[in-house]
């Protein structure tokens, strides 16, 4: 399910979505995968691709995907792009995870996706933990849309660490 979120912060930039904090809390971006290429493959006005890692080592890190459009039907549901590269797509589940420095808000709603891959004897070779949501232009009747995905690689999907990563 979609769940739309009002969003008054300003993500309609390059700019804006660059400047988007390579910390937060205890993580670091580490990489930065952002492509004019793959910007115009995936249809988005502005977009940041990252890769954050924590100060323990020993929790999983986490990617981060913000994508922004002036058409809303600009992007294509996560389940697709996991399933095209080759994920097996588990359970779709609403979800919320906590926010911090919003005024009024301390939780947003989520989908939270499991996707895997498995060998030809059905064995699951790589899991992945997947959050999503969409904000929408609140005003002036706009299509706007940025997309917020993060995602971190999980041994089970009961992997406590890996969805505290994502939870916040």
């Amino acid at each position: 399910p979609k769940v739309p979120v009002s969003l008054r912060a300003s993500l309609n930039t390059q700019d804006q979505l660059d400047n988007y904090p390579k910390k937060i809390g205890g993580w670091e971006s580490v990489r930065d995968y952002s492509d004019p290429s793959l910007q115009n493959y995936l249809r988005a006005d502005y977009y940041i691709l990252r890769n954050y890692r924590g100060n323990n080592q020993s929790t999983p890190p986490f990617f981060l995907l913000l994508l922004h459009s002036q058409l809303a039907n600009s992007f294509h549901d996560p389940q697709v792009c996991y399933k095209s590269q080759g994920y097996t797509i588990g359970p779709l589940t609403p979800d919320f995870v906590a926010v911090q420095g919003v005024p009024g808000i301390t939780k947003i709603p989520v989908n939270r996706l499991e996707i895997s891959r498995v060998d030809s004897k059905h064995v699951v070779t790589e899991g992945m933990l997947v959050f999503y949501t969409y904000f929408h232009r609140a005003k002036d009747n706009s299509s706007e849309i940025t997309v917020l995905r993060v995602s971190t690689p999980v041994d089970t999907f009961k992997d406590v660490a890996a969805e505290q990563t994502l939870k916040g």
